[in-house]
């Protein structure tokens, strides 16, 4: 039997989607309910990732790719760090937008279905000492021997969408999974090959926050591109949401604002 799954999409990027996908599958959780994250695809601008700190997390190249599945292992009860890349099955690092890839893992080592590219953008930096450091001290040593790809980020399924559903399928296989907690990558959809239903879909734009119930929505994706998450609002405009907002906040109590915001949005009764 297929689990309960939430999509938890926006339309940018850095709207609070894996802040919000971690309150979820949080609160979740505390009621009992075995929930698993998931993020299909993944995207992190190099920039962003310079000063890293990735203390405890296992597997050195991890620190690269896998820094918002962290957030999402951490919160569920049904998985640990060892999953992350089983969480997010493919993650481009991209330089200096997103529609440049820079290095791309596809699928995860643990099923040994792991494979890593580099795109245009690393050949331009590769002569450049700062940018080897970087790729060194954040464990990537062999980036060179990397396959080669012209493919940017919206292009990725055709690098790993079986590779995705071999992840996901792995998860569902080896953990006792009530509810999967699914985020979307930027502005797009997560997708995978087969089809899947949405049964509710968390939708933030800003700080405000869009719950549509039991829409339980049939996706199936003919395209080896990701889609924007404007390819669902005609869906959304079918049902009536639940709203909240989501208060502005200091770091320090983000997290802990974001569960009680979806609390409120669920009602208390997950």
């Amino acid at each position: 039997m297929e689990p309960e799954m939430y999509w938890v999409v926006g339309p940018n990027s850095n709207v609070g989607k894996t802040t919000l996908a971690t309150a979820l599958i949080s609160v979740l959780a505390g009621t009992g309910r075995k929930t698993l994250g998931f993020k299909p695809y993944g995207a992190r601008k190099f920039i962003d990732i310079i000063d890293l700190d990735c203390t405890g997390i296992p597997a050195e190249v991890s620190k690269v790719f896998g820094m918002d599945a962290v957030r999402l292992a951490s919160a569920s009860n049904v998985a640990s760090l060892d999953d992350i890349e089983l969480i997010s099955p493919v993650v481009t690092v991209s330089f200096p937008e997103y529609a440049n890839n820079l290095v791309t893992r596809a699928g995860a080592r643990i099923i040994r279905n792991a494979d890593f590219y580099r795109g245009k953008s690393a050949l331009v930096l590769e002569k450049r000492a700062d940018y080897r450091n970087i790729l060194e001290e954040l464990g990537i040593r062999d980036w060179l021997d990397f396959q080669e790809t012209e493919l940017g980020f919206p292009e990725v399924p055709r690098l790993g969408r079986r590779k995705v559903e071999e992840c996901f399928r792995y998860l569902l296989k080896t953990r006792d999974v009530e509810t999967v907690v699914c985020e979307g990558a930027g502005r797009f959809l997560p997708f995978w090959d087969a089809e899947k239903v949405v049964n509710h879909i968390v939708f933030i734009q800003s700080n405000e926050i869009y719950l549509f119930r039991d829409i339980d929505l049939n996706v199936s994706f003919g395209t080896d591109k990701l889609l924007p998450v404007q390819n669902i609002v005609h869906a959304l405009r079918q049902k009536s949401p639940r709203k909240a907002f989501l208060p502005f906040s200091r770091s320090a109590r983000h997290d802990e604002v974001a569960r009680e915001t979806v609390e409120r949005l669920l009602g208390r009764t997950a």
